[in-house]
This record gives C-alpha cells, structure tokens and sequence, in this order.
C-alpha cells in the first residue's frame, strides 16, 4: 500500500524533472510520456478507492524531527474516504487537461515546459490531500500555490499575464498568513499537528493545554483564512478572474477541480476544529461570495472572466454548506462541479482554438473572447455546443444532471440550518438561503446569456467584418483528442454516476461515504437535526429551484435572442465596439448605473476624505511629533547633558582640590593625623 501511494505521488513530479531535462531525442514524445503517467497514477487511484472506500481507514507515518522528547513531528499519509476520491478527481481532470492541451498547446515554443509544470502542480495537489498533519498539507498547499503562479504566468511575454500571477501569488499569501498562524495555535493547544490525533483530543475535549470558546473561534477563523485566499472567498476573490490570463486548460485544471477546491477540502479536514461561531462566519462569508460572484459574471463580456465569476459563485456554495454544517452536500458539489466546470472551461477553449487557428486562415485579428462579437456558432461547431450545453445545465441545476443533485442538497441544507437556528423567532439567518435561492436565479441568467450569445443566432463575425464575410464555412469543430475529454467530462455532468436516482441523493453511495465527522461544538443532535430536516425540505428545494431556473433561462433568451441588437447597422469602429460590448443590453446599463457610477461616487469621496481628513491629520499630528522631537532634543541637550556636564566638572573640583592635600611629605600626614584626632575628640566630648 506504502508503494502504491508513493508511486501515485512520484510520477507526476517525475514528469516536472523529467520533462525539464528529457534528451533531445526524446522530447517529441514529452507530452506522451506525461499522459501515460497520469493514466498510470489514475489506475493506481482506482486501486486505492477499491481497497478504501466504505471499508476501512489508512495511515502510515514516520518520525520527522522533534522539539524535544515529548514533541514529535511525524509525517505521513492518510487514506480515507475523502482522501481517495480526491486522488481519483484530481489525477482524472488532471489527465483530461493534459489530454486537451496537445491540441491546444501543439504550437507553443514552451509547449513541454507548460507540461512540465502540469506535473508538478499536480503532484503538490496530490500530496496535499494524503497529507495526514496540517504541517505537511501547508508545505504542499504552498507548493500548489507555487505551480499555480507558473501556470498562470506561463505565457510570461504578456505582461497581463506576469500582472495576474502576481496577484494571485500575493492575495493567496493574506490567506495564507492567517492559515499559518492558525497551525501554530494548533500545535501550541494541542501539541501536534497530526489530524486523526487532532480529532480524537477534541471529541475527548482534552486539550495540551486548557482552551476557551474565544480561543477555538480564533484557532478556526485563522484555518479559514486559508481557504478565503484559495478558494477565492470574500473579500480575496479578486484574484480569480485575472488568473484566466494563463492557458485556457490551466483554468480547467486550476479552478474546477484543483487548486480553488483544496480551500473546501481544508474546511472538509478541519472541520471537527470549527466552532459555532465560525461556521456563522463561514456561512455568511459562503453566501456573499455566491451572490457577488454570480451578479458579476452577469455583464462580463469575456467568455472565460464569466466562468472565473461563476467559478467563484460555485465555490461560494461550497463553502456555504460547509457553514451551515450540510458537509456532504459541500463536498458533493465539490465533486459535481470538477466535472462540469472542467467541461465549461474546455469547451470555452475549443472555441477559443477554433476561433483563432479562423483569424489566422482570414488574415483577421479580433478578441476571440469577446462574446459580443462571436455568435451563431452553433451550426458550424455542434459538438462544442452541445458539450456546453450539458455542462451548462448541470452547473445551473436542472433535473437529470449532477448540479441538480449537489446544489439542491445544500440549498436544503440552508434552509433547515435557518429554520434550525430560528427557532427562538429570529429571521436573520434566513438570508443565507434566501440569497442561495437568488444566486440560482443569476446563475440560470447568465449562464443562458453566455449559451445564446455563442451559439444562437446568425454568425456576427461575418456582419462585423469584411474579411469574415464567407468565413463561417471555414470554421471547425473540436478536433478528436479535444473530444475524449469532453465526451468524458459531459458523462461526468449526468446524475448516473453520482445517483442511484435522478431526484435525491441521501441515500446513495457517494454522499453515504462521506460522512460528517463529530463536531461537538455543533453538537451530534444537532447534526441529526439538520440531516432530517434537509430531507424534509429537499422536496420544496427542488421545487423552487427548477422555477428559478426556468426563470432565469426564459429572461435570458429574451433579453439576449429576441432583442438581440442588430450587428449589420453597427459600423466597425472603436466606439461602437464599446457600444457593443458595453451599452447593448439592459443587464449592462443597469450594472452601469447601480454599481460602477455608484461606486466611482464612492470612490471620488472616499479619495476626498482620504486627500482632506486623513492626509491632513496625519499631516498635523507629524508636525506635533516634530515640534515634540525639538523639545525633546533641547531638553536632552540642556538639562540632561548639562546634569551631566555638571556632575563631572564637580568631581574633577573635588578631585583637583584634594589632590592638594596629597603631598607625600610624613610632617603633612602627622598634622593631618593630629587634627582629625582633636576633631573626633571634641565631636565625642561635646
């Protein structure tokens, strides 16, 4: 078993070195050998999952060093059921998207160092989720960070590109910050890092030392802070959408199922260490980062910034259940949306691929990503269509794919953690799945706009210009070795794998492994509580859900189909590019309006407040520190110096006068003798 997890761990970054410094002879088949490897790990994933899943636990460790005898650090692996399907998720994507990108990547100069480092982000991803000690799992989350920061960059030529790998470098070090400190708390309460052990002190509520509520709520927070930054959660998510600057597979592989996701498998590993008051904190930060990301990707016009947004919505949702204690719904989802964001973000580079190898066959150069300008691709690339269209559905939700599965059982969740947590009469925890219900409604719409904007309608390349006029016959589809993964990623998207039925999913083996382990500070009635009461209203969930989507794709067809503007009374010109990227449809207008005017306003006055209050009193207050420093320099020069100047003028006085006594001369020390003899006489006598 110890060899088989090795090797599954190995081969990835053997395909980093390998791939770094393969012989010239043998660098035509770089891209192969990685595929091959993965298909090798993948097997080797599906050994473990046989042998793990349902059955049994795994841990193998061994001594790493010691603060002293009493303080070991070990370091191992840790094999159960989360652990695995992991292992299973992370080599399957991972090999999808070195699969895709041998199309997709064919004709770039670094084409096997972009391997290269697919290897190693994947091996860091590896070892983070058997990682068994928060201290190892910070190592390989670092290093996840590391190769994420390489992929992103990895057209480095782009200085958009070198922008956005160091902000997603530097934002995920704020998370990181805190994650750190949190471990270090860890190991000062408890006295180690190891998780299994972790969990039985904290059920057994036997702590190193004694530990307080504050003190939990500070330990847990400092862990959440770690997936605020990875997984892009209030307010660190703005790092997301510029990531998409890397390679489009790097954006299927980073946040559909990897990178953006370790953040929920972190709240997954510690969750036994959060109290009730940061599962509060993590279910409003959940829900405000699955709204804000939903309304955005509303009025973006770059195909990928929307699936950045949407990926942000999505995680939010994850990290929503994992507040309201729905675990295996969080993690449920987790699981979906590898498959069908992957495929969304897939797709989306097929048709980038198509689009481009298009503008270099016309002579033509235009902003592939623009969905205003694309349109009516649809006829000439229907495989694509319609691998969006099924990985589309399942993101927003509809019955028969795996988002409905997944989402509907954490909006239950929400809606029976606020009827839980109401009970006394308070509405205020009702926003939570108020505001997941609304964020199925955007997802719907925006998701139905993307859809009818790529492939309904006529093709508006040609409208727009001259040299595209007859260059919809020149269009193509996916090629085959883009196919396999997504032909993989859309079965994927369907309820059968997940399911035993397409309504419900309580039940059914996945959800059934993944169970909730003990938090005592939510208490196991509670927990019963709220598992009862999500499948009471599982059924209404599914109900409203189903309305608001069909909603939402209705306003979409309308808003962006039958009052889709008309491309050929527009003349090609820089305004009137901006006038259809920008000012065509409503939903923009009133974005326009209700949050950018509005918050430049808010800007311009908090840039006022800033240039007239702030800069003025700090600009007072160093003025009173500087009139205080002369105070201070003549009080040092003219009472200390001189105190001190004085003392020694008087010592050397002193000195100077008894050195007159000191003669050396025996008549001078007799008549000195005599008088201090007479002086002590008359002080005794009288």
């Amino acid at each position: 078993m110890t060899f088989l997890v090795l090797f599954i761990l190995i081969l990835p970054l053997f395909n980093f070195f390998g791939l770094l410094f393969l012989p010239k002879s043998l660098q035509k088949f770089g891209d192969w050998l990685a595929i091959v490897g993965l298909g090798i790990s993948f097997s080797g994933s599906i050994i473990l999952f046989q042998y793990i899943w349902g059955k049994t636990t795994w841990q193998m460790f061994w001594l790493w060093f010691s603060f002293n005898a009493q303080s070991p650090v070990r370091v191992g692996i840790w094999l159960d059921n989360l652990s695995v399907i992991m292992l299973v998720i992370v080599c399957l994507i991972s090999g999808l998207v070195h699969l895709f990108s041998v199309s997709y990547m064919h004709a770039d100069k670094h084409y096997l160092r972009y391997f290269a480092y697919l290897g190693l982000f994947t091996f860091a991803m590896l070892g983070l989720v058997v990682s068994d000690n928060l201290l190892t799992l910070y190592i390989f989350w670092e290093l996840v960070g590391l190769a994420s920061y390489l992929l992103i960059g990895f057209w480095s030529e782009k200085k958009s590109a070198i922008r956005a790998a160091k902000k997603a470098f530097l934002i995920n070090r704020i998370g990181d910050t805190g994650f750190l400190i949190g471990i270090c708390l860890v190991w000062v309460y408890f006295g180690t890092w190891q998780l299994p052990d972790i969990q039985i002190l904290i059920s057994q509520n036997k702590p190193q030392i004694p530990i307080e509520n504050w003190q939990m709520t500070l330990i847990g927070f400092c862990l959440f802070c770690g997936a605020i930054g990875k997984s892009a959660q209030f307010p660190l998510q703005i790092w997301l959408p510029d990531a998409m600057e890397g390679p489009t597979p790097v954006s299927a592989l980073l946040h559909a199922a990897t990178m953006v996701a370790a953040g929920v498998f972190l709240l997954a590993r510690v969750f036994f260490l959060l109290n009730l008051d940061v599962l509060l904190i993590v279910a409003f930060i959940g829900t405000i980062t699955a709204f804000m990301g939903a309304f955005a990707a509303l009025v973006q016009k770059d195909l990928k910034k929307v699936l950045a947004f949407s990926t942000i919505s999505q995680l939010g949702y994850m990290v929503l259940g994992m507040g309201v204690g729905a675990y295996q719904a969080a993690l449920f989802h987790l699981l979906t949306h590898a498959f069908f964001k992957a495929g969304l973000f897939l797709s989306a580079g097929a048709v980038i691929h198509s689009l481009h190898h298009l503008g270099k066959k016309i002579d033509l150069e235009f902003d592939a990503q623009n969905m205003y300008l694309l349109g009516g691709l649809g006829q000439k690339m229907p495989f694509i269509r319609l691998s969006f269209g099924i990985c589309g559905a399942a993101l927003v939700g509809l019955p028969l794919f795996s988002g409905f599965l997944s989402k509907d059982a954490i909006l239950s969740g929400a809606w029976a953690w606020a009827s839980k947590m109401g009970e006394g009469g308070s509405y205020f925890f009702y926003i939570v799945p108020i505001s997941a219900f609304l964020t199925v409604l955007l997802s719907a719409l925006y998701i139905g706009r993307m859809f009818f904007l790529l492939f309904w309608g006529e093709f508006t390349l040609s409208k727009l210009y001259r040299k595209a006029e007859n260059a919809e016959n020149m269009l193509q589809d996916a090629p085959i070795l883009m196919k396999i993964p997504l032909v993989i990623l859309m079965l994927g998207s369907l309820w059968l794998g997940f399911s035993y039925t397409p309504w419900g999913s309580e039940s059914d083996w996945l959800r059934q492994g993944l169970t909730t382990p003990v938090n005592i500070f939510l208490g196991l009635q509670t927990q019963k509580d709220l598992l009862e009461l999500e499948h009471h209203f599982h059924f209404w969930t599914s109900i409203i859900s189903i309305a608001l989507i069909i909603s939402g794709l209705l306003v979409a067809y309308l808003l962006f189909i039958r009052n889709k503007f008309d491309a050929q009374t527009l003349t090609f010109n820089s305004k009137s590019l901006y006038r259809l990227s920008h000012e065509s449809f409503f939903l923009n207008q009133l974005y326009q309006s209700v949050l950018v005017q509005q918050g430049w306003r808010l800007a311009q006055a908090t840039a006022h407040f800033d240039q007239k209050v702030i800069d003025t009193f700090v600009l007072v207050f160093a003025r009173f520190w500087v009139v205080l420093g002369f105070v201070v320099a003549w009080f040092d020069r003219a009472v200390i110096d001189g105190l001190v100047n004085f003392t020694a003028a008087m010592v050397a006085w002193v000195g100077r006068v008894t050195k007159s006594f000191q003669t050396g001369g025996a008549q001078g020390f007799f008549i000195a003798s005599i008088i201090l003899i007479l002086w002590i006489y008359w002080w005794v006598v009288y």
